[in-house]
């Protein structure tokens, strides 16, 4: 009986402590910054393309998905791209408000989508 009372125990402090945020920012995922050498040709070759005139301050790795290239377009605007592991373009998000939370700026205004 202990055991039974243990394993639902731990699985209820497991369950809530995904809730618990002890910081005052807002959760978000963290992805690993990358070196520029770290990054396929494919996938800079494909950023270099879509915006010829930008350069990339930080990569970051997404894992299995690919590549977000974190940049600043003219006048002030901070964006972030994000490409697969094979190049192809998958959305672009634009921090608006300065504050770090970016837009998804390729859907159609009102539209939801996947947070980048």
């Amino acid at each position: 009986m202990k055991k039974i009372i243990l394993t639902i125990a731990i699985f209820v402090a497991a369950f809530f402590s995904r809730f618990k945020n002890d910081s005052t920012e807002p959760d978000t995922v963290i992805f690993p910054t990358i070196s520029k050498d770290a990054v396929p040709l494919i996938v800079t070759m494909a950023f270099q393309n879509k915006y010829p005139s930008d350069s990339v301050i930080t990569w970051f790795s997404k894992a299995s998905i690919g590549y977000c290239a974190y940049f600043i377009q003219a006048p002030s605007l901070q964006k972030l791209a994000e490409f697969s592991n094979t190049g192809i373009f998958i959305q672009e998000g634009i921090d608006l408000n300065l504050d770090e939370n970016f837009e998804d700026s390729t859907l159609p205004k009102g539209s939801t989508g996947l947070p980048v």
